[in-house]
């Protein structure tokens, strides 16, 4: 599917695939904001792109067909029985089409859904966890995607999958305070030297660091704030 057509070229495409478009002056753009980042494997764009060929040669069949049938209801001029059989037969293949069109293009929709929820997963789990992929699944479990006139939004789950009011940064949080992820946090680093939180609650003073264990033996309240204040964990004893 090309990415910039003439008016002309637009006008010509079924209404379904026209929406994929922004038409402005004499050029149509094919609208992607918002899915950048979901193509981020070259399988996944080729994908899409080989569903979008598909969905174009559609547009083009029912485009010889409405020509076509123009050729043979002049052909059968004067017989209006024949012209009525024709108009019946023309319709219901362009329904059948068009039926097809929009499948496909649900379908597109959904990996580009998936493969947003699959990369705003993978990038908190990457940047807050020592090991994301024991996290990435249940991150992705709380997200799902919603269409706001035409374009894609991240939305949140709650943990029995019904929709959720929480943002993304507060259901990121019952991430990192969660006891069962707490093991596996990573500790951040301070920007500019600041003072780290200081667990035993007697004053600042430079970041320090910390063994696994004392790390484990904190409250979570304490576990988060040392993290962010730029505590970090050792593997010492």
């Amino acid at each position: 599917m090309k990415y910039i057509l003439t008016k002309e070229e637009f006008e010509k495409l079924p209404e379904a695939l026209q929406s994929e478009y922004k038409l402005e002056g004499d050029n149509a753009t094919l609208t992607l904001e918002g899915h950048e980042d979901a193509f981020v494997e070259k399988g996944k764009w080729q994908e899409a792109e080989k569903h979008r060929k598909n969905a174009e040669a559609k547009a083009n069949e029912v485009e010889k067909r409405e020509a076509q049938l123009l050729k043979d209801i002049e052909a059968a001029k004067g017989n209006e029985k024949k012209i009525a059989e024709l108009r019946e037969s023309h319709e219901a293949e362009v329904a059948r089409i068009k039926e097809e069109n929009e499948a496909q293009l649900k379908e597109i929709k959904a990996r580009q859904h998936k493969a947003m929820i699959d990369a705003e997963a993978t990038k908190f789990a990457n940047e807050h966890f020592t090991v994301p992929s024991l996290v990435k699944d249940a991150i992705a479990k709380r997200l799902t995607v919603e269409e706001i006139d035409g374009q894609p939004v991240i939305r949140t789950l709650e943990p029995d999958g019904k929709a959720s009011s929480k943002s993304f940064d507060q259901v990121q949080k019952d991430f990192l305070e969660n006891k069962e992820f707490s093991s596996i946090i990573k500790a951040s680093k301070g920007k500019g030297g600041g003072a780290a939180h200081n667990p035993d609650g007697k004053g600042g003073g430079a970041a320090k660091q910390v063994t696994r264990a004392e790390f484990d033996a904190m409250s979570q309240a304490d576990r988060l704030t040392f993290s962010k204040d730029g505590g970090e964990v050792t593997d010492g004893e």
